[in-house]
């Protein structure tokens, strides 16, 4: 099933595990800076986008809208990792950043109709306690109708670590992603003589959701 992840409201400075005078301090720069500092800031964000993309996971807590052109059919196309028996999961959205912390609404265009509408919280779980995280049909519930349209269903989610929860390597690789950024490396790099990026990479590999991540 074709999917678009917009991102609707972005992590805040104060919520990032890492700080940008800590990026100063491990590049041994000048974080006093005005124009280094904002060079840094800049160097960070990128680091931290390449772990998202590397990994399907967000580095801080960020809300997004998961947009799909119809229900689920059948069991979910977004990850290709091992997976419970077949159809366990035909009528379930999987959520394709992690960790999913909360679930804020199920909205879908009811067939013939042009007015954006919430599916009510009581046809479905809200399961974050999995990897990915799940909008549940229940049981004894069925799907609405829906118009035939690429934006048919919208989700809004919550997902990312807090400062406190954040994996320390996951922090590592980000120091090493934007030292790797601050020498001139590029993401398109593909040097295997074990420079910061292939040393983030291998930090980051065990968080790496197969199937999710460009």
């Amino acid at each position: 099933m074709n999917y678009g992840l917009i991102v609707t409201s972005a992590a805040a400075a104060t919520d990032l595990p890492i700080k940008v005078e800590e990026v100063a301090d491990y590049l041994r720069t000048d974080s006093e800076n005005d124009s280094e500092l904002a060079h840094l800031t800049t160097l960070l964000a990128q680091a931290l986008e390449e772990i998202e993309r590397y990994t399907g996971r967000s580095i801080a807590p960020t809300q997004y809208r998961l947009v799909l052109e119809d229900w689920p059919r059948g069991l979910s196309e977004f990850a290709s990792y091992p997976r419970a028996p077949k159809g366990e999961y035909q009528h379930a959205i999987e959520l394709p950043r992690a960790p999913v912390t909360a679930v804020a609404t199920v909205k879908y265009y009811p067939e013939n109709s042009e007015v954006l509408t919430t599916l009510s919280s009581t046809q479905y779980f809200s399961i974050t306690s999995k990897e990915p995280g799940l909008v549940y049909l229940k049981s004894d519930k069925e799907w609405p109708v829906i118009s035939e349209r690429p934006d048919a269903v919208q989700v809004e989610f919550t997902a990312g670590y807090t400062a406190g929860n954040c994996p320390a390597s996951m922090k590592q690789a980000a120091l090493l992603l934007a030292r790797f950024y601050y020498a001139g490396g590029s993401p398109n790099d593909v040097d295997q003589g074990g420079n910061d990026l292939e040393k983030a990479h291998m930090l980051l590999n065990k968080y790496k959701l197969t199937g999710w991540s460009a």
